[in-house]
């Protein structure tokens, strides 16, 4: 060590899961300069200015004071001196220790800040995040959240704060279908969050359920939280992550399994292969429902059913009236049909938990046929040929067809 310096590792401290989402190893210093000067005979002693320079890194070195001084009497007042000094320094570590500890946790890997209340008044506001473009707007107690593409703008999600069991988007009421083939689930995964509109609904419904969320974008939950109002819960817990990652690392079964992880009116190619199919497949409950949002509107449509039916023995399609949006519903199982809506649970009986909330014989009354001409000249999807975007451009004239 060079003289008049001074540096000594002081503590470290690894955090378990207990404490942490991820292990955490924090290592503590205070470094400060003083007299020109070294150890002698290890003694110990103040130096010249303790209170000098905290540097507050990933790590911080507590000083290691210089030797005594020329004398032995002069030596042993400057150790008394030098214990002071060490219990005043050891007191405002711990302080430190207990300020990085919470900013860790705050840091950490699929965690966020705590959120404030949802912003007042009318205003519009702009983000651009690693994967997304966003566009938050309210007007009055409705508030949007919307992404960017060279498409356009896309509307994600939507919550109206003075009634957020009210569905703004018109899919989102759609995606309850899946009461007809599994009433009354209790474990839901959800991949995208979005503004969290069906949760609230559904946990309104179904307040002993647990919906899991998975979400990419930590800016997306961030503004779920402080725009949108939504407050995640033991039942509600939101991972931010990647989709498929958690999938693939999460071995329980789901009740139903929502995939609505839209950017900018596209989906990732990776979420839409036969390979990622097949994971979801695996992670169903024996009579578990798979859900799907997905556009009609380009030729990807049909290659997203051909790849689906691949994997699920059963589907079925839901249009959602107004939109360019259809509901697909699969399950791994082959009897009962669920293309026989004599099979499904009655409207009456799905209804009651909703309170009104959704009217679901209209819901019934928006089932398609499986397009079977187009989806045999279309391509299976594969981790190896998912040519999404090109697809996701070649515009087809289903909407006309339909309306």
């Amino acid at each position: 060590m060079k003289k008049g310096h001074w540096g000594s590792h002081f503590a470290s401290r690894e955090l378990g899961d207990s404490q942490a989402p991820f292990p955490l190893t924090l290592t503590l210093s205070l470094g400060a300069r003083g007299k020109p000067g070294g150890l002698t005979r290890g003694r110990k002693v103040r130096p010249a200015n303790p209170a000098a320079d905290f540097a507050v890194e990933r790590t911080m070195i507590l000083p290691l004071p210089k030797g005594e001084g020329r004398g032995e009497r002069e030596g042993r007042a400057r150790t008394a001196r030098s214990l002071k000094t060490r219990q005043t320094v050891v007191a405002k570590t711990a302080s430190l220790v207990a300020l990085l500890l919470f900013v860790g946790s705050c840091l950490a890997g699929d965690t966020a800040p705590p959120a404030s209340a949802p912003r007042k008044g009318s205003y519009t506001e702009t983000y651009d995040t690693l994967y997304n473009s966003l566009t938050v707007q309210r007007e009055g107690s409705l508030v949007e959240l919307r992404a960017r593409s060279r498409r356009g703008e896309f509307l994600e999600s939507a919550v109206d704060l003075d009634d957020p069991l009210r569905l703004i988007v018109p899919y989102s009421r759609s995606v309850f279908a899946a009461e007809f083939f599994l009433p009354n689930p209790k474990r839901v995964l959800m991949i995208g969050l979005g503004g969290a509109g069906i949760h609230r609904l559904f946990v309104a419904a179904h307040p002993d359920a647990l919906i899991q969320s998975v979400e990419l974008d930590a800016k997306v939950f961030e503004l779920c939280q402080t725009r949108l109002g939504f407050q995640p819960t033991t039942n509600t817990p939101v991972a931010v992550m990647d989709g498929r990652m958690f999938i693939k690392r999460n071995r329980e079964h789901w009740d139903w399994l929502i995939l609505d992880a839209f950017r900018g009116g596209y989906v990732s190619p990776h979420l839409k292969t036969a390979e990622f199919y097949r994971e979801c497949a695996a992670r169903l409950s024996e009579r578990g429902v798979f859900v799907s949002n997905l556009h009609e509107t380009t030729a990807l449509y049909y290659s997203d059913l051909k790849t689906i039916t691949s994997v699920f023995p059963q589907v079925v399609l839901f249009h959602v009236p107004g939109t360019g949006n259809v509901v697909a519903f699969a399950v791994n199982y082959r009897t009962p049909m669920i293309t026989d809506d004599s099979t499904w649970s009655a409207d009456a009986e799905v209804a009651r938990p909703f309170a009104s909330r959704l009217n679901f014989s209209l819901i019934r009354n928006g089932i398609r046929p499986l397009p079977t001409k187009e989806i045999a000249a279309a391509k299976v999807l594969t981790d190896d040929f998912a040519p999404v975007e090109f697809l996701n451009s070649v515009r087809t004239n289903n909407a006309a067809r339909d309306r």
